[in-house]
């Protein structure tokens, strides 16, 4: 399980730094409302997606396709950072 988790904290990470370069997190931008989260998902056979923002679906629904990676931002505000939790094949929900 610790290696699970360290594999999937290293593919965030390198989620994270490539999202940064290639997937334009900059051009969502906050709304006038205060903070915006955008995201970008990796899809099993499609790839990576394009960003999206502030619940709009990314991914598939009724396909049966993997979501097997996502990188989100945060905008709009300093200092926020975003809580999440991963459900993962065969091993069930990780802990936060």
């Amino acid at each position: 399980m610790k290696t699970l988790k360290k594999v999937l904290t290293l593919v965030i990470a390198i989620a994270a730094f490539y999202s940064v370069a290639n997937f334009g997190f900059a051009t969502v931008k906050a709304n006038a409302a205060g903070p915006s989260i955008s995201y970008v998902t990796h899809v099993q056979d499609y790839g990576w997606q394009g960003v999206v923002a502030n619940g709009t679906v990314s991914g598939t629904s009724g396909e049966s396709k993997r979501l097997e990676a996502i990188c989100i931002g945060v905008g709009g505000v300093n200092d926020l950072g975003v809580t999440y939790q991963t459900h993962v094949e065969n091993y069930g929900w990780l802990d936060w």
